[in-house]
């Protein structure tokens, strides 16, 4: 093919005349689209126009807003133009709008105080905005009661909308007179609550987006008020209610029923303590459905609640009854404890008083620490199990009432001793000293009451010392031993001389020589220190010592705690002596037996010190019979020591016949009687009075 170097080939020619024509079909397409948008835009923006004109127009005119939620007010664009709103509206094409029924701008009410403007505009065919007539449908059920029902009755409103539903309106009228008006947002299905006695009839109205209405009648709801139903109250769940609590307790009353209309709470309180009742309103009537209470004193709390329907009708139920003891018991009184060593099986009874709740159980302790409960102990006043092993140590009780409290603790101790002491005998047969003693010692824990006991013989036998005794009660006869006496060989009696002198008789009066007397040393303790020592001895702590000491012994002094003659014994086998100022000083005791015989004249003596006191062996201990008037002593006895142990409180002298003589009308007079020691120490000097020789 031969190409026109001026020009394109024919094909091409025609190829490029068809493209031209396929694009000039499209621009037009194109353009009369665009133009169709142009237009479309072009009246909405007039229907905004309107709204404006609208929202101005109801802004003068106020009063002919809707007044409830739900229903259309519209204005017509005629109006809105003759009241120079807005200027007459045209479409694109400069057409202008309808100025009839079917251009209007719309104004409802959706909620409170606000309200939704919308147009619409009909222009040559055109039209802009939204709107439709159809109504809603609205439905009440029930649509009457069928006769007389009781109160409540509950009427629901459901309404449905091929658009939207926005609101409903009802309104009540009861025995002839409007009763009740309500409008509302519609967002589901209503209930309508009628609750009084009377006759009812219900208007209902519901309103679509549109304004559109939708309304029935309900036919007669009949109603009687119910009886009030106290049943229906409930309270919360207090943990342990039914049980004594020792606090404060919070409770809440819920109401549920609509048979209630008001209601009121009261206490029935009792304080068991006394008896006495009284009733407390815990509140006067309400309608709440929901209050809390907290109740505080001691005592049963029975909670009564009366309810009143709306007539005025009333129920009364008894909720619950709670109790509360926050009080614990006294301090239990324990008797039956022997109050010291005994060999003896007792009980303890232990007494307290709870003023509420009363005893839960007892319980018991060694220690303080742990705990253990006494079975069927639910009493105010219960009796332990019996005590009867040997031992020494306290016990505790406590009562525990039926609320949890505990009452302080009560202290006892337990003081059982039922072994038996034992003796070891020993023999002297030695001159003028013939006599048997028998040494106590005790591993009960009670102690020996008298470690020492001795009998004297004259005869070839078998001799027991005698029998030693703890302080529980227990006793021991000491072993027998077997003694010889070897006879001494009479002596002839003197002949009487020729010319024999008148015969005298010679008498002896010891009624001045004192039974019991204690040394007097520099540095010894006063009477009522020592019986202070006595009487703190038997605890076993230092620190139950001191409080018995604290109690006892504070400033004591003779003056004050007289140091009766009959206590010398204790003092002989309990006294702890004293200390000052770390130095050990003795405690002595001594007892003189006088006996006489015709003109002869027997002294016993027996010296003992106290435990814990220190001897040294440079002491000595003399027994000095002195005649009133003569320079030298008429007799001096050294005392000897029975023992050379100086720490054991035993160091004892024992003087079985330390004087024994037959006197004479040569030796008339008054004698005095005293145990002298060593000068340079503290001595153990004891004045045990005088005796007399007369010659008659």
């Amino acid at each position: 093919m031969k190409i026109d170097s001026k020009g394109f080939t024919m094909v091409e020619l025609l190829a490029v005349i068809v493209i031209l024509g396929i694009l000039a079909v499209i621009g037009i397409a194109s353009v009369r689209g665009v133009l169709g948008r142009s237009k479309s835009s072009y009246l909405d923006s007039q229907n905004k126009m309107a709204v404006l004109a609208g929202k101005a127009y109801y802004s003068d005119y106020r009063s002919r807003l809707p007044k409830v939620i739900g229903p259309v007010r519209e204005v017509s664009l005629q109006r809105l133009i003759d009241l120079k709103y807005i200027d007459p509206i045209k479409d694109a094409d400069g057409n202008l709008c309808d100025l009839g029924d079917n251009s209007k701008v719309y104004v409802q009410k959706v909620d409170n105080e606000e309200y939704k403007y919308w147009a619409f505009l009909s222009c040559n065919g055109k039209t802009s905005g939204e709107h439709e007539n159809n109504s809603p449908t609205v439905l009440l059920t029930p649509q009457n009661t069928n006769g007389t029902s009781e109160a409540p009755v509950s009427v629901l409103l459901t309404a449905k909308d091929d658009t939207k539903v926005l609101s409903y309106r009802y309104i009540i009228y009861k025995d002839g007179h409007e009763y009740k008006s309500v409008s509302k947002l519609y967002k589901k299905p209503v209930s309508i609550l009628l609750t009084e006695t009377g006759e009812y009839t219900i208007q209902a109205y519901v309103y679509d987006v549109f304004g559109n209405q939708g309304k029935t009648r309900g036919g007669v709801y009949s109603l009687k008020i119910a009886d009030p139903d106290c049943s229906t109250f409930k309270v919360n769940d207090v943990p342990n209610a039914d049980n004594w609590q020792n606090k404060n307790i919070t409770f809440t009353v819920y109401s549920s029923s609509f048979t209630i209309a008001r209601w009121t709470l009261e206490d029935k309180y009792t304080d068991t303590a006394t008896g006495s009742m009284k009733n407390k309103n815990l509140i006067k009537k309400t309608s709440s459905s929901k209050k809390s209470f907290t109740l505080k004193e001691n005592g049963t709390h029975e909670i009564v609640i009366r309810g009143y329907n709306s007539e005025g009708k009333s129920c009364e139920r008894s909720l619950t009854t709670y109790k509360i003891d926050k009080e614990k018991p006294s301090l239990p009184t324990l008797t039956g404890n022997p109050g010291k060593w005994t060999n003896q099986n007792f009980k303890l009874t232990g007494t307290t008083v709870d003023k509420y709740s009363g005893v839960s159980h007892w319980e018991y302790s060694y220690d303080q620490k742990n705990w253990t409960q006494y079975l069927d102990s639910e009493n105010d006043t219960f009796v332990t199990s019996e005590f009867s092993e040997t031992s020494n140590q306290d016990i505790y009780l406590r009562a525990v009432d039926k609320a949890g409290n505990t009452s302080t603790v009560a202290k006892s101790t337990i003081q059982i001793d039922k072994i038996p002491p034992t003796c070891s005998s020993s023999a002297i047969n030695s001159g003028l000293f013939k006599y048997i003693t028998g040494t106590c010692s005790d591993t009960g824990g009670s102690g020996c009451k008298d470690w020492f006991v001795m009998k004297t013989f004259s005869a070839t036998g078998s001799y027991s010392p005698g029998t030693v005794y703890d302080n529980a009660g227990n006793s021991t006869v000491c072993p027998a031993l077997s003694v010889t006496v070897t006879p001494t060989t009479p002596v002839e009696p003197e002949k009487p001389k020729d010319d024999p002198k008148p015969t005298k008789k010679v008498s002896v009066s010891k009624s001045d020589i004192v039974r019991w007397q204690r040394a007097t040393t520099r540095k010894d303790c006063s009477p009522a220190q020592v019986q202070c020592k006595t009487m703190c001895k038997s605890f076993d702590t230092n620190k139950d010592k001191g409080i018995c000491a604290n109690k006892y012994c504070t400033n004591a002094n003779p003056k004050k705690r007289k140091l009766e003659t009959g206590n010398y014994l204790k003092i002989y086998n309990e006294s702890d002596g004293c200390f000052k100022k770390g130095e050990y000083v003795a405690n002595v005791v001594g007892r003189m037996l006088a006996s006489v015989d015709g003109s002869t004249l027997t002294l016993d003596l027996y010296i003992a010190q106290g435990s814990q006191t220190y001897m040294q062996d440079s002491y000595y201990l003399d027994l000095v019979i002195q005649k009133e008037g003569a320079k030298d002593p008429y007799k001096t006895i050294s005392l000897k020591n029975k023992t050379n142990d100086h720490w054991n409180g035993g160091h004892i002298y024992n003087n079985n016949k330390v004087f024994h003589h037959k006197f004479t009308c040569d030796e008339a007079g008054t004698y005095t009687v005293k145990t002298v020691g060593n000068t340079s120490d503290p001595g153990f000097g004891m004045d045990f009075g005088s005796f007399t020789v007369s010659c008659s």
